[in-house]
């Protein structure tokens, strides 16, 4: 249960630190920009700097959006883990495993950031432009770079998604315990799709189990026992493909 605790402590942290950096930078860019140009006397005196700010405020912006693709996978893994560590310890309500789909099936905080991020990116584009010998192009600039940045945040959310949902899998193996007893153990695969289908590659340890080896020799295990591991394999399944209810 603490490592669990842990878990949701970190991913509240990482959560909580995406969500105030995506409030507050299209805040403060839009501030900064209209303090900027709707002041005579001030643009007049910063009009030299304003392409060089433009181009400094597009590369910190740039570098927070690559960070926010890192955060997005490592979202993902967190709550990946969250789900096991419900699945094992019962608790199927729990915030990973009852996680809301995204409103429409995609409207969700990645999607949010593929459209701040482009936006936030587009205002500095077209800032740099203006005020530089390229200010010709800076409305058509503007809009190729919020065009692009969305696409390809887009894209890379769904392919994330679908590459997760696509090869995800659960073997089962037992191992012997020399005690008279062996252990049922399930554990999580990924699919290596790209160069075989077939190939499996170990990803996390689920979940194990004692059981007597008479028992199993015989197939004497009880019907809750039974019950258990089936629903253990259906939950888990569920769980690692996002449609655990």
């Amino acid at each position: 249960m603490t490592v669990y605790r842990e878990l949701c402590n970190s991913y509240r942290a990482i959560d909580d630190f995406r969500t105030k950096l995506l409030g507050f930078l299209p805040l403060a860019t839009g501030a900064g920009l209209f303090f900027l140009v709707t002041d005579k006397a001030k643009l007049d005196v910063a009009s030299p700097y304003l392409g060089p700010i433009g181009a400094f405020g597009f590369v910190i912006t740039l570098g927070l959006f690559f960070y926010e693709f890192y955060g997005i996978k490592k979202c993902g893994a967190l709550i990946g883990a969250g789900r096991i560590l419900e699945t094992e310890l019962h608790i199927y309500d729990g915030q990973f495993l009852k996680r809301p789909h995204g409103v429409l099936g995609f409207i969700n905080e990645p999607f949010a950031a593929g459209v701040i991020y482009p936006a936030v990116l587009s205002a500095w584009t077209l800032l740099a432009l203006s005020f530089s010998r390229y200010k010709g192009a800076a409305r058509g600039g503007a809009a190729v770079i919020f065009f692009v940045g969305f696409v390809v945040s887009f894209f890379y959310v769904v392919k994330d998604k679908l590459k997760r949902r696509r090869n995800l899998g659960l073997v089962a193996r037992l191992r012997h315990n020399n005690n008279g007893t062996s252990t049922l153990v399930f554990d999580d695969v990924d699919a290596n799709s790209t160069t075989n289908p077939i190939q499996w590659s170990f990803a996390a340890f689920y979940t194990q189990r004692d059981y007597a080896d008479t028992d199993l020799d015989q197939m004497k295990l009880s019907a809750e026992d039974y019950q258990t591991i089936g629903e253990n394999v259906v939950t888990r399944l569920l769980a690692r493909n996002g449609r655990l209810k």
